[in-house]
């Protein structure tokens, strides 16, 4: 099936060649139908792409300029099915128009990213409908060349959404606003380079990514309202690793939490335990209990037929994994993979009307895996399992990232998501599942429980609870809790 792309020439650039091969993969046949641009190149992007590019070693391919020739070209006999406008050349005649924010074009991306902001993608049809849209994540979204390649990157999964045909749910619009100071990009450049000066001069002061698990009695939650985490105590560490992912587990009258444990020295995660107090307080030091030669997370447990299973996160690796306790808390056998062949993040299995589903996070194209939702579903919580029948369900910083076991409050299901909107595990929010079934999906926005402006804390990116306790991790900066 071909599909003509209209572009103009000054957006011709390094990321549309991964764009192509994308669509290729998927079927289609991609021809490239570019026309003079009517404005010059901006010599000022290129110059602070160029300082962060030497600065912090990042490449800068997806936005150099592609030579039109390396791309598939239009032919005068090439018929399409379907015409797609990047760069608003062809008018309302395209069946697909991409769209940045309200009504800005993909020349405006790095005029949002030097302002600080990130723009809604949107693929619109000719009568002003969305056929897809989404909000992408960026890692390390104070480079903007993080940003441009994740969000372009991004853009493949999204047009190969809205070219499947199917309905997915909408998300909640997010208007950016995009700089129109012709010197934001060199004051873009200038912040970066003031930054990397205060990070050599200070490495303490910018090292906020050492993350705390917190404990505290169970409290009654109230997940329409937002609630700040307070009165949760600290598991303790030595400051040479930190601890992360907590889950918590009941057994016979017996309280355990399980974390991800990250040595500095390696930066590879393990699966640690210990067993709580009935003050909720750690009765030893984490034990390591699980340990792969690649990094392990968020250490998943659920119970079938009287066995006790863990499926961590082992995306490194490809699969999701699976492990049955020999002898709980600290004997666990390797099983094969619960879901083989797919690499997912915070994979959260649960039961609801009769199946089991498993909600995780992939990462369809490029790297990025905090935005983009995907579903599993089976008979058993031992599987075979079904992808969902829209997968990938949506693309949303905000409000795909899975943050802890769904929860039943009052008869309902509830979600906690984490929202990566400008870094991972900034807030944390409460969804209620509305909708689940293998052609469907819908979720509603409640509460959240998040950090207080001017706080210490950081962020906040998982929960968890049982009849006794509530957990959280929380992000602080290293010398701060």
């Amino acid at each position: 099936m071909k599909i003509v792309i209209g572009l103009a020439e000054a957006d011709c650039r390094g990321w549309l060649a991964d764009f192509a091969r994308d669509l290729q993969a998927a079927g289609y046949s991609p021809r490239f139908d570019i026309r003079p641009s009517l404005a010059g190149p901006d010599h000022a992007v290129s110059l602070a792409l160029g300082i962060e590019s030497r600065l912090y070693g990042v490449s800068r391919d997806c936005w150099l300029p592609l030579p039109p020739d390396n791309l598939p070209r239009l032919a005068a006999d090439d018929m399409s099915i379907w015409t797609l406008d990047l760069s608003g050349t062809t008018g309302s005649q395209a069946d697909l128009s991409l769209l940045l924010g309200q009504d800005s074009v993909l020349a405006d991306l790095p005029a949002f990213l030097f302002a600080g902001n990130w723009p809604t993608v949107a693929l619109r049809r000719p009568d002003g409908s969305l056929a897809a849209h989404g909000l992408p994540s960026v890692e390390g979204p104070e480079i903007a060349l993080n940003s441009l390649r994740e969000i372009t990157r991004r853009i493949s999964t999204l047009v190969l959404m809205a070219l499947d045909g199917k309905e997915r749910p909408s998300i909640e619009p997010l208007y950016a606003v995009r700089s129109k100071s012709r010197f934001a990009p060199l004051f873009f450049a200038g912040q970066n380079l003031v930054r990397k000066v205060a990070e050599k001069a200070l490495p303490s002061r910018f090292c906020a990514n050492h993350w705390h698990v917190g404990i505290r009695p169970a409290q009654r939650l109230h997940p329409e309202s937002a609630q700040a985490p307070e009165g949760f105590r600290w598991l303790d560490d030595d400051g040479t690793r930190f601890f992360a992912d907590p889950v918590l587990w009941q057994e016979e009258g017996r309280s355990f939490l399980f974390v991800e444990e990250l040595p500095y020295s390696t930066w590879r995660g393990i699966i640690a335990y210990t067993e709580l107090d009935e003050n909720g307080s750690p009765m030893f030091r984490p034990k390591p209990v699980i340990e792969r030669k690649t990094h392990l997370s968020y250490p998943y447990l659920f119970r079938h037929d009287g066995a006790i299973y863990m499926m961590p996160e082992n995306a490194e690796e490809g699969h999701v994994p699976l492990y049955r306790a020999r002898q709980f808390p600290d004997d666990w056998e390797e099983l094969p993979p619960l879901i083989p062949g797919k690499e997912l993040h915070d994979a959260t299995l649960f039961e609801h009307d009769g199946r089991w589903w498993v909600l995780a996070n992939a990462a369809p194209h490029g790297k990025a895996n905090w935005d983009c939702l995907v579903a599993f579903h089976a008979p058993s919580p031992l599987g075979p399992f079904t992808p969902h029948a829209l997968n990938p369900i949506m693309v949303d910083a905000r409000h795909a990232r899975c943050g802890g076991p769904p929860l039943r409050i009052d008869g309902r299901l509830i979600r906690p998501v984490q929202n990566c909107l400008g870094g991972y595990g900034r807030r944390l929010h409460f969804f209620e599942i509305e909708e689940l079934s293998p052609t469907s999906f819908q979720q509603r926005r409640l509460g959240e429980f998040a950090p207080q402006a001017g706080a210490a804390m950081q962020g906040v990116h998982t929960y968890g609870r049982t009849d006794k306790f509530e957990v959280i991790d929380a992000r602080f900066p290293r010398d701060l809790r």
